[in-house]
C-alpha cells in the first residue's frame, strides 16, 4: 500500500499487486498432471504470495525469501527430488536459476535472468512449459533407446565376429543399417506437437465460445517469429 498526502492528511491510497498471467494456471495444472511438484519461491510478503499461489493453484508457498534463501530452498528440494527446474524472471532470480538443474527464464525476464537460464521462453510463452517437459522426456527416452540398441548390436556383432561367424562385408552392412535405425528413431522427435499451433487453436476456440454466435471476425497471429 502507498499512501499519498499533504497538509498532514492522507489524500489517497494506492494498492499495488501482482497480476497472474492468463496462461499460468493452465500451465501449472499441466505440469502437475505430468507428475511434477510445483513450488512457489518468492521475495514477496506472505499475504501477496498466498493470493498469487491460490490463483495459480499452487499449494506449496515460501514467501519473503532473499536470493540466498531461494538458493537454500533449492538445495533442500534437490535432496528430496532427482532434479529441480526453476522458472523466474526477476533480477534476484539469477543466482537460483544458475544453481538449478534447469533454469528457465520467461521472455520478459531481466538480462541477468536470461543470461543465467539454460532455456529462455519467448514473450507470452509460459504456456510452453509443459511442452518443454514433454520434449525433454522424449529426448531422454530416445537417447536411452539408441544407446541400448547400439550396445546390443555391438555386443552381438563382436561375439559373432570373435567366433568367426560374421564376415567383414556383412558386418559393414549391418553397421550401416544400425546407424540408419538410430537416425530414424531420432527423427520420431519431429512428430512432437507444435505448442504454438496448439495454443493458436485453443485461443481461437475460446474466442468462438466468447462471441457466442455473434458474427465477429476473429484473428490470431503466431506467438513466435520463426527464422
Amino acid at each position: 500500500m502507498i499512501y499519498v498526502g499533504w497538509g498532514q492528511r492522507v489524500r489517497g491510497v494506492m494498492s499495488l499487486d501482482d497480476t497472474l498471467l492468463p496462461e499460468a494456471r493452465s500451465a501449472i495444472d499441466a505440469l502437475r498432471d505430468r507428475g511434477l511438484h510445483v513450488i512457489l519461491l518468492t521475495g514477496d510478503l506472505e499475504g501477496a504470495a498466498q493470493r498469487v499461489a491460490f490463483a495459480a493453484g499452487i499449494d506449496d508457498v515460501q514467501a519473503a525469501l532473499s536470493p540466498e534463501a531461494k538458493r537454500a530452498a533449492l538445495k533442500r528440494h534437490r535432496m528430496q527430488h532427482d532434479a529441480v527446474a526453476m522458472v523466474g524472471d526477476g533480477l534476484n532470480d539469477g543466482p537460483v536459476l544458475a544453481d538449478a538443474d534447469v533454469g528457465i527464464a520467461v521472455g520478459s525476464a531481466t538480462d541477468l535472468a536470461r543470461e543465467t537460464a539454460a532455456i529462455v521462453l519467448p514473450a507470452g510463452g509460459l504456456f510452453m512449459l509443459p511442452w518443454v517437459v514433454d520434449v525433454a522426456r522424449s529426448v531422454r527416452a530416445n537417447i536411452l533407446t539408441n544407446l541400448m540398441w547400439a550396445f546390443g548390436y555391438n555386443l552381438v556383432a563382436l561375439t559373432l565376429a570373435a567366433l568367426g561367424l560374421l564376415q567383414p562385408i556383412l558386418a559393414a552392412a549391418v553397421m550401416a543399417g544400425s546407424s540408419i535405425l538410430v537416425v530414424l528413431n531420432s527423427l520420431r522427435l519431429e512428430r512432437l506437437p507444435d505448442p504454438v499451433s496448439a495454443r493458436t487453436a485453443e485461443v481461437l476456440s475460446d474466442a468462438e465460445t466468447i462471441r457466442g454466435g455473434i458474427d465477429v471476425p476473429v484473428a490470431f497471429g503466431s506467438a513466435i517469429e520463426r527464422g
